[in-house]
């Protein structure tokens, strides 16, 4: 089983709810880790690489370049 989470938007000036997508985003992941889900079973899509989400030391559970090139560019004014 696989999972993909897309934290679209990005933090922006006028993005309102960046903080709460994050929050959401992040809730997420911890949600499917409970589940058994691991870092190589979650694909998880957000603008911001410097996260670590699993606290493991290691920013290496975002990948922010595949949002960029795949959905960055159809954001609103991309």
């Amino acid at each position: 089983m696989k999972a993909i989470i897309v934290a679209g938007g990005g933090p922006y000036a006028e993005n309102d709810i960046w903080d709460a997508i994050q929050m959401s985003a992040h809730s997420a992941y911890r949600s499917l880790t409970y589940q058994g889900f691991t870092k190589d079973t979650i694909c998880y899509l957000m603008p911001n690489e410097g996260l670590d989400v699993d606290n493991n030391g290691k920013p290496d559970d975002v990948d922010g370049d595949a949002i960029q090139s795949k959905i960055g560019r159809h954001r609103v004014g991309g």
